[in-house]
């Protein structure tokens, strides 16, 4: 499977966007961090199945006809999961992404899908393309995401889902870097950048990323998990700590967990898919 150069950045020639030098952050850590990012993440299947309980509710109030689109789809691991969950009823599958290197690690697990290298602001695709978008721990990745969310929004069929998946905990992660900063913990300048709403801010407050999506025409509901700290202690230390840290997956609640994700769905006027 070949990587699809998009054109959209010849489109922003001469046109600096807030994100530039985060985006550009990113490809410098994936270059030299895109071999090791599976082995060091782990089989996260906490994540996955959780990524799957998701999919599967999204299914069962659309069709899938229009097919599935991975914002930021990195080694393809939830674009991969969307295929698993969906071959039967999605003829299409896309991921995009502003990596090369990680889109050409896809590219090896992902034989049916479509793989395209894109800017990280303007989505390479028509309005209204795709019943499912995903964005699998991608939006702490940019420094603004409101024009990546709309682009999710306008390339979605006016009844699809957006999947926001996998985001820091805003409320749970300023415990964390107040606790980093105290003790003088520092990060890679480079990791700090491209992680922005993990190491530079807290994170993204899910209200103000709802409150996007409303206004893109969509309903939002916020889900607490924390299937990525087990899968992160599992990586860690060894199998024995799936088993060990279960019960925090278990854990549905703003105040106690790690991660957050939204799921946003509904019918849309005219006026919003333009």
């Amino acid at each position: 499977m070949s990587v699809i150069q998009s054109s959209s950045n010849h489109d922003r020639i001469g046109q600096r966007h807030p994100n530039d030098e985060v985006i550009e952050a990113n490809r410098l850590y994936y270059l030299g961090f895109s071999q090791q990012y599976d082995s060091r993440n782990g089989p996260r299947r906490r994540i996955k199945k959780h990524l799957e309980q998701m999919i599967a509710a999204s299914a069962a109030r659309k069709p899938m006809s229009r097919g599935v689109l991975d914002i930021g789809t990195g080694t393809g691991f939830g674009l991969n999961v969307a295929m698993d969950a969906l071959r039967e009823k999605a003829t299409r599958f896309a991921g995009c992404d502003v990596s090369p290197e990680m889109l050409d690690i896809a590219s090896t697990r992902l034989n049916d899908a479509e793989l395209v290298l894109f800017d990280g602001v303007r989505l390479p695709f028509e309005d209204g393309e795709f019943d499912l978008v995903m964005l699998v721990s991608m939006l702490h990745h940019l420094r603004d995401p409101v024009p990546l969310l709309h682009e999710a929004a306008r390339v979605l069929s006016p009844d699809g889902v957006i999947l926001i998946v996998q985001e820091p905990n805003p409320t749970i992660n300023s415990l964390f870097l107040k606790l980093r900063r105290l003790l003088g913990v520092r990060t890679d300048e480079v990791v700090e950048r491209a992680e922005y709403h993990q190491f530079i801010t807290p994170g993204l407050d899910p209200r103000d990323l709802g409150s996007v999506l409303d206004q893109c025409g969509l309903v939002s509901r916020v889900e607490y998990t924390n299937a990525a700290a087990v899968d992160g202690f599992t990586a860690r230390l060894g199998t024995w700590a799936d088993r060990c840290f279960a019960p925090l997956s278990w854990v549905r609640n703003e105040y106690c967990c790690l991660n957050y994700s939204i799921v946003a769905s509904g019918a849309r006027s005219a006026e919003h898919t333009r």
